[in-house]
């Protein structure tokens, strides 16, 4: 599914198209003239330009592409392009500098290289540039369903990690990183459940482990419904400036807590659960989830918020924890109803 880009990618987007642009046009323009610039010769005459032509126009369509779309390799891809292309215009110009040196034994030639190469490697450049940008990402205790709560003095280097091809809010990072392993240990706990038991309630009044999933699946299917609309309220404010991990705001240990029992709505209860499809229905929606989430890049979610029937407002930031919160409250039900089982 598509959705709205972030500030920050729609910057991205910009120099992606600008860049192909540049290629493109300067694949038209003399890569070598004789005659101290009388007789140019486009590259788009040789193999070399047409090929550089197409890349140029590639860049273009990439970065209109980031726009319309979500999907997260197209950046890497269109980055990669850059960095191909210039490595090839950087080529080429080492060769047209050896031929301008031969011709020069004709002095009556006059060779001298076009601007058109130079252009090339300008916009190729712009483009490579979007592969070293840095990705900050969150705290990564994988084993823990609660993240700790940073100290403020290692707060200038929380979070450094790895370089990645393209760059996300360190709050909606650190945030799709724990809703993962959330849904790790959900899988877990269901998988540890043996297939012809999963359908099997461990008492009249309690759900099923494919019942349970299924609760979870019907939830984050109007979870994704709810965080979309706060995500368009978000537009409406500031960028997001706060880089602080988002877990000094939100704290997931009150959603996951099982010491209070709350009453599930009628809109929740499970109803025909299919034992052997539901764990596929929880991957497709939480894509979906993952898609909004990533929709909210830069964006300022401490700004809107929304009320939970149970737990009171939360903020979009509080909806997003909620969604992986949730999922380890489950996965501790599953573990608890096997045990007693």
């Amino acid at each position: 599914m598509s959705a709205a880009i972030s500030p920050r990618n729609r910057g991205a987007a910009l120099v992606a198209v600008t860049g192909g642009i540049l290629v493109a046009a300067g694949s038209l323009l003399p890569w070598m003239s004789l005659f101290a610039g009388l007789r140019g010769f486009p590259g788009i005459l040789g193999l070399y330009g047409r090929l550089t032509f197409a890349g140029g126009v590639f860049l273009a369509l990439g970065g209109l592409a980031m726009i319309v779309r979500t999907e997260r390799f197209i950046r890497p891809l269109v980055a990669s392009i850059g960095v191909a292309i210039a490595l090839f215009a950087g080529w080429i110009l080492f060769g047209l500098r050896a031929t301008t040196q031969r011709l020069e034994e004709q002095p009556m030639l006059v060779a001298r290289p076009g601007p058109g190469l130079f252009v090339v490697l300008a916009g190729a450049l712009m483009v490579a540039a979007l592969a070293f940008q840095t990705y900050r990402v969150g705290k990564t205790e994988a084993s823990s369903a609660v993240p700790h709560r940073p100290s403020p003095k290692g707060a200038a280097f929380r979070g450094r990690r790895r370089l990645f091809l393209y760059r996300m809010h360190p709050r909606i990072s650190e945030l799709l990183e724990y809703i993962d392993r959330q849904a790790a240990t959900l899988r877990t706990e269901f998988e540890a459940v043996t297939p012809e038991r999963r359908a099997v309630r461990p008492s009249p009044d309690r759900w099923s482990p494919a019942e349970v999933i299924h609760h979870v699946v019907i939830v984050e299917r109007r979870l994704v419904t709810r965080l979309t609309a706060l995500v368009e309220q978000a537009r409406a404010f500031a960028p997001e400036h706060d880089s602080s991990s988002v877990f000094t705001v939100v704290d997931p240990s009150r959603f996951i807590s099982r010491v209070n029992r709350f009453r599930t709505s009628e809109l929740g209860e499970p109803r025909d659960t299919d034992a052997s499809r539901v764990w596929t229905d929880f991957e497709t929606t939480r894509r979906e989830l993952k898609e909004v989430i990533r929709s909210a890049d830069g964006l300022a979610l401490s700004e809107v918020s929304a009320p939970h029937p149970a737990l009171g407002p939360l903020t979009g930031y509080g909806w997003i924890a909620f969604a992986g919160a949730h999922a380890a409250r489950h996965a501790a039900q599953i573990k608890e109803d096997a045990l007693v089982s």
